[in-house]
């Protein structure tokens, strides 16, 4: 709906409603196709409101353009080219009723987000593939973008994803994240999560996060919790805390080279169990380090306690990573 390809401004209080149309591939796009005629960067959005669109803004290429040009091309209007589409500031962001919120694909860009909501909600859409959801999305390598507060939210069905980094770094910051569905990392994707609130998976059976078959980044989560469904049945067959997979949603798939860190992390109601021919661990088909760690659970009378310490080292529980997928159950 709005067509932004200019910087060094300051807009306040902007609100779009896409009535749920097709006719809309998002609310807000920007980006730059001629740099002799405008530099992009320095941005600050405040207030900015976004409902019903099927993204809801945009920053660089959209989904379905292929290659992204050099500075120096002009192309045509709605494509971008690679530009310094940097210090871009979003001041408390509502997005919502948009099954994918905030999406990122963009050489050279950098957006710190401010507080604000992004919602992925996609209910209100006739027959939209959920597959495709997901409430934030960086998909270039040289994409930056950095949430500081507010709230993440994915929690309408049980397909798509929350944050997907497939190239370029995402660091939520002191976020509240509620979610029905994992994140998932690929490519170059880097994901670091710290001092989150909540930060709980409604889930007896999925993931936190999903590695990619083709993923060379990491994961950090430093000083938050990870939290399962107090009291949560679990399924045959659910997926460990941690999965490498074949795809988003997709079967196991190791990808040993793929480093993740716990750092000061509340693991809640996750199911742990080790031992045997057939087990769930913590993490399956990545490494992974604990660095004062915990499992926790809630009692019968519904007070939080410690079960075990987590921590690298000889003291690491066994079986709390499994690399090559020995613990799934054998095919009956």
């Amino acid at each position: 709906l709005v067509d932004l390809r200019g910087g060094h401004s300051w807009i306040n209080g902007l609100r779009l409603a896409g009535g749920f149309s097709h006719n809309y591939v998002c609310g807000l796009h920007h980006y730059a196709n001629d740099l002799r005629q405008v530099y992009p960067g320095y941005l600050d959005l405040t207030d900015l409101q976004v409902e019903g669109f099927d993204i809801g803004v945009a920053v660089g290429a959209l989904p379905d353009q292929r290659a992204i040009a050099n500075q120096q091309a002009r192309v045509q209007d709605g494509e971008a080219i690679d530009a310094p589409l940097s210090e871009l500031v979003y001041t408390n962001p509502r997005l919502t009723n948009c099954p994918r919120g905030f999406y990122m694909r963009q050489p050279n860009g950098k957006v710190t987000i401010l507080g604000g909501r992004i919602h992925s909600e996609s209910s209100m859409w006739k027959g939209y593939d959920t597959s495709r959801t997901f409430a934030l999305a960086v998909e270039d390598a040289g994409s930056e973008l950095a949430m500081i507060g507010g709230t993440l939210e994915h929690v309408q069905g049980a397909t798509g994803t929350l944050a997907r980094v497939t190239d370029g770094r995402v660091v939520l910051a002191s976020v509240i994240v509620e979610t029905t569905v994992p994140s998932y990392v690929d490519g170059t994707g880097v994901l670091v999560i710290e001092n989150a609130l909540n930060n709980g998976i409604n889930s007896n059976e999925r993931a936190y996060l999903e590695v990619g078959p083709g993923a060379t980044g990491s994961f950090t989560i430093t000083h938050s919790p990870i939290r399962y469904p107090p009291g949560r049945a679990v399924p045959a067959g659910a997926a460990a805390v941690v999965t490498s997979v074949a795809g988003p949603g997709g079967g196991f798939r190791p990808r040993p080279d793929f480093e993740c860190l716990f750092d000061n992390v509340e693991l809640s109601d996750i199911a742990f169990a080790f031992g045997g021919a057939r087990y769930l661990p913590i993490v399956r088909g990545v490494q992974a380090s604990f660095r004062n760690c915990t499992i926790t659970s809630l009692d019968r009378f519904g007070r939080r306690a410690q079960l075990l310490r987590l921590d690298d080292g000889p003291n690491l529980l066994t079986g709390a990573v499994d690399l090559t997928g020995a613990s799934i159950p054998p095919a009956s």
